[in-house]
């Protein structure tokens, strides 16, 4: 009989503690809201959380202070066992290890904070991770004019007169490789941007290509007049870079101000000549390398003269 009603004050004061410390933690809440309306689940701590760290933070909270509830339920639990065991001895061993066991509890709770504050504070304080901004560039539709062209005025005029000298090219006996020197990008295609804009795609030498300026008509007029000169002779002119491929980092094609083309052999030496007559720079290569003009796999000739230490007869 008394193990009968030890048994039911048990129970009773469990569920008494645990409507208590429900409305200990609810009770605002519940006073304030509306009784004819239902509670606003928006209004809990919860609700505060504006990011995955602070709802983690909340929710810790909230855990922690469940925990020390339950520890203090325990050790509350364990001095009634202890009180009403009536010199029981197994009752009165229950009841202290039930006090031992909360008490370690809390010991553990606040035992692993002290820890990881005494370690680094900045293991007890969760932020958000954060990426560092990427730089990524875009490639650009805007058309970039030489630094020399000052009005509006000017550059239109650039552009007009490369797409039309382009146009004039590809009715010509002048064949413009189709084969990629960067990935989607060839001197057909360079031939075929010319012609609808006035402007080719730059590339640099890990074949980035991220803008468009305009190549020296100069260049393009050369071969108007290379293939004028040249063209009843058939000597396989072929265009085999413009703005595109790999070159030196510093390289004129990359500046729209240098051209590659590939010419018979037996005609290197005749046409790279006509070039230089035209007040243009030509050198013979093979590859990346100056050749003998005769035994070269291509014509390079630019606007200018290459820059460093590059030279060739």
């Amino acid at each position: 009989m008394k193990s009968k009603y030890l048994k039911s004050a048990t129970k009773v004061f469990l569920a008494v503690f645990l409507l208590s410390t429900f409305y200990f933690l609810f009770s605002e809440k519940i006073l304030a809201a509306d009784a004819s309306a239902l509670i606003d689940l928006n209004s809990y701590p919860w609700s505060n959380a504006k990011t995955p760290a602070s709802f983690v933070a909340i929710l810790y909270q909230v855990s922690l202070g469940l925990a020390a509830a339950a520890a203090l339920g325990a050790m509350l639990y364990g001095a009634i066992l202890y009180t009403v065991s009536g010199g029981n001895a197994s009752r009165q061993d229950e009841g202290r290890k039930w006090i031992t066991g909360a008490i370690w509890g809390l010991v553990l709770l606040l035992g692993a904070y002290i820890i990881l504050y005494t370690i680094n504070p900045g293991l007890v304080r969760l932020t958000d991770p954060t990426l560092g901004k990427l730089n990524i560039p875009e490639k650009s539709s805007s058309r970039t004019a030489p630094e020399n062209l000052q009005t509006t005025q000017q550059v239109d005029q650039l552009f007009t007169e490369t797409k039309d000298i382009a146009n004039q090219l590809a009715g010509a006996n002048i064949g413009f490789s189709n084969k990629a020197d960067c990935r989607g990008f060839s001197a057909q295609t360079t031939l075929e941007e010319l012609r609808d804009g006035g402007t080719a795609t730059i590339c640099s030498p890990s074949c980035f290509c991220n803008y468009q300026a305009p190549v020296n008509p100069d260049l393009l007029q050369a071969l108007n007049r290379l293939n004028g000169a040249f063209g009843a002779q058939n000597i396989g002119l072929v265009v085999t870079s413009i703005t595109t491929g790999v070159h030196g980092q510093n390289s004129l094609h990359y500046k729209g101000e240098a051209v590659d083309i590939s010419v018979l052999k037996s005609k290197q030496t005749e046409v790279k000549s006509f070039l230089e007559s035209q007040g243009l720079h030509a050198i013979c290569e093979k590859g990346s390398s100056c050749a003998p003009c005769g035994q070269a796999d291509h014509i390079h000739y630019s606007t200018a003269p290459i820059q460093g230490n590059y030279q060739c007869n």
